[in-house]
């Protein structure tokens, strides 16, 4: 296996938190989520891959690992459905790889929250060259007021 092989295998393993595979996430739920991933390809020599992944929250500070949504740049947004009835733990592990310096870098983001009635959800990762952004917010569908959603890991349940 190659040495980017071993690399976005271990990336996955460390994604799901231990799992032994990525599931992808069906949700069953009606879509109230818009996860994208917008920014500058690069060129030949980089690449930027995001995973969103989502666990339920089962009982107090116990999470169930439901699946996985990938996007690299330039794919379209995904919609994806939430439950509104209970807590929902989502990890969004970002991977970029340049070939030129044979670096991975990896980053992961948690956010802990229950969706709610008559929101929606927009996970939105940005990528320019050496900088990048993370972003969720949360939209109310009567008043379309919108309001961003901090960082919160599991350790904060």
């Amino acid at each position: 296996m190659s040495c980017r092989g071993v690399c976005l295998l271990a990336a996955a393993l460390l994604a799901t938190g231990g799992c032994a595979s990525t599931v992808p996430y069906g949700g069953g739920h009606p879509d109230n989520l818009t996860f994208s991933v917008e920014g500058s390809r690069g060129s030949f020599l980089t690449s930027a891959e995001v995973s969103l992944n989502v666990f339920f929250a089962e009982a107090p500070c116990e999470r169930d690992y439901r699946g996985s949504v990938s996007l690299s740049l330039g794919d379209s947004p995904q919609q994806i459905g939430l439950p509104t009835d209970r807590d929902v733990y989502i990890r969004i592990f970002t991977e970029s790889h340049s070939r030129l310096a044979n670096r991975t870098k990896t980053r992961s983001h948690e956010f802990r929250f229950r969706p709610r009635p008559g929101h929606t959800y927009s996970v939105r990762y940005t990528h320019q060259k050496k900088a990048y952004g993370l972003q969720l917010t949360e939209t109310n569908l009567s008043t379309r007021h919108t309001s961003r959603l901090h960082a919160r890991d599991w350790d904060a349940c």
